[in-house]
C-alpha cells in the first residue's frame, strides 16, 4: 500500500473512511490542511478547536471564527492571531499555548 496515494484519494473524496486506516501526516500543518479540506470548512473563517488531550480541557486554542460563540465566562488569554509553525511545519513550541507548562 502506498500511504501517500491512499491519503490523497481519501482526502480528495472528502472523507477519510475509504482509506480504512488511520491517516497520519508528518507535520501539524499538513494535518490541519487535510482536516480543513475534508471538513469543507469556510477557508476564510474556519472554526477550529485544538486541545492538548481529552484529559486537559482547561486550555483550548480556538480559531478566530469560534470567538463569537463563546459564553461570557470564558477567559481569553491571548488575542487572536495566526498560528505559528516551526521550520519543520509543526506548531511552534515557543508560541503554542498547548505546550505543557513547566512546573
Amino acid at each position: 500500500m502506498d500511504p501517500v496515494f491512499t491519503y490523497t484519494n481519501a482526502i480528495s473524496a472528502m472523507t477519510p473512511a475509504p482509506a480504512r486506516i488511520s491517516i497520519h501526516f508528518p507535520t501539524d500543518r499538513q494535518c490541519l490542511e487535510a482536516a480543513l479540506r475534508i471538513s469543507a470548512a469556510d477557508p476564510a473563517a474556519p472554526r477550529v478547536a485544538r486541545i492538548r488531550n481529552t484529559l486537559a480541557l482547561d486550555r483550548v486554542v480556538l480559531s478566530e471564527a469560534c470567538l463569537a460563540t463563546l459564553p461570557g465566562n470564558v477567559e481569553i488569554l491571548v488575542p487572536p492571531g495566526d498560528w505559528q509553525y516551526d521550520e519543520a511545519g509543526n506548531f511552534d513550541a515557543r508560541t503554542d499555548l498547548l505546550q505543557p507548562v513547566p512546573a
